[in-house]
């Protein structure tokens, strides 16, 4: 993990637990505070694992940009809809955003699948 967020993740469970004046008296409210921290610096150790050890696939260009695309094009919808609530009466900004994870994600795994011959 990076030094800054290891810095961040130290600094903020010692002043939340020992600095904060809500907190100083201890008790509940600092366990809380020291058990948030712990979960994310083992949350942050096993991203960095996990990025270590993963294998990036290759994917043609074109289809990296028509995922993009799509993903762009699904997220200013939403930012629309959610801003001056105009687009398209029929369909939400969690809708649009359900969409935009679907276009961003959807075509890698189906070529991904059907290239390696599962699909």
């Amino acid at each position: 993990m990076g030094r800054p967020l290891v810095r961040v993740l130290s600094g903020y469970t010692y002043y939340g637990v020992f600095v904060s004046t809500e907190i100083r008296g201890g008790g509940e409210p600092a366990t809380r505070v020291l058990v948030q921290g712990v979960i994310a610096f083992a949350a942050g150790v096993f991203a960095v694992i996990a990025h270590r050890l993963a294998i990036a696939p290759t994917l043609p260009s074109k289809l990296t940009v028509a995922s993009v695309t799509l993903f762009a094009s699904f997220i200013v919808l939403a930012s629309l809809q959610s801003a001056f609530m105009f687009v398209t009466p029929g369909l939400s900004v969690r809708t649009y955003l359900i969409f935009a994870g679907m276009g961003l994600v959807g075509p890698a795994f189906l070529y991904l699948e059907t290239r390696n011959g599962t699909g």
